[in-house]
């Protein structure tokens, strides 16, 4: 995702029952359509927002950087949403 890139932002936030993380550069881009290559970055990333009951968004194009973003609830990381 971050190959030649010149600026890198990374955002989270919550609400009452979701939390979201997502990750933009200005970078090279590649054509998500090729997401079945031999590397595990992004099957590993998509089997761990899988793994919290979330999903996993990828918006790229060459020479148009790329966006990473991940929806998950917000008790699939440490137990119920109440904390408890």
């Amino acid at each position: 995702m971050i190959a030649g890139r010149r600026t890198c932002d990374a955002k989270r936030w919550t609400q009452t029952r979701d939390r979201w993380r997502e990750q933009e550069d200005d970078g090279g881009g590649f054509n998500p359509s090729t997401l079945q290559s031999k590397g595990l970055g992004l099957r590993i990333m998509r089997y761990r927002a899988q793994m919290m009951a979330g999903s996993l968004r990828i918006e790229s194009a060459r020479a148009r950087g790329t966006t990473v973003s991940c929806w998950f609830p917000r008790g699939s990381l440490h137990g119920p949403a109440d904390g408890s």
